[in-house]
């Protein structure tokens, strides 16, 4: 029979070798959040702690902006209302563009952006960057 041949000389049949299970650690991927909402004509953009990159631009329609998470300089993604490196259009800005991004490494850039109240952008612990390009308030 095939399992006489695979004894070994003590006359003893081979065992298999038992293998444990591990699990191994891999690095933290931590996505980064930003959360819009409008309220009274006023756009709340608010970041978490974490290193957020996002880009705030104006359209053709006023009172219209896009929200637009960005890679961050560790190359981590940015979610915008949930959804990694997303965008959400905001119509009905009519007063203030109020941006907060929180504890980070945080960057925002405004671009195209036409208001018709102020613009407050809150930066706090940690390397900021703040670009504004073609910001014409109205």
């Amino acid at each position: 029979m095939w399992w006489n041949k695979q004894k070994t000389g003590s006359g003893r049949g081979r065992r298999a070798q038992r293998r444990g299970f591990s699990f191994e650690r891999l690095e933290a991927r931590e996505m980064m959040a930003v959360t819009t909402s409008l309220s009274n004509g006023t756009l709340l953009v608010l970041g978490d702690g974490g290193n957020d990159n996002v880009a705030i631009l104006g359209s053709s329609t006023a009172g219209q902006l896009t929200i637009t998470g960005r890679n961050n300089a560790q190359g981590q993604p940015t979610l915008v209302n949930g959804v990694a490196n997303g965008s959400t259009v905001v119509s009905g800005v009519t007063a203030d563009l109020n941006v907060d991004l929180g504890l980070g490494d945080d960057t925002v850039a405004i671009d195209n952006t036409f208001l018709a109240g102020v613009l407050a952008v809150t930066t706090d612990e940690g390397n900021d960057t703040i670009v504004i390009a073609e910001f014409n308030p109205v």
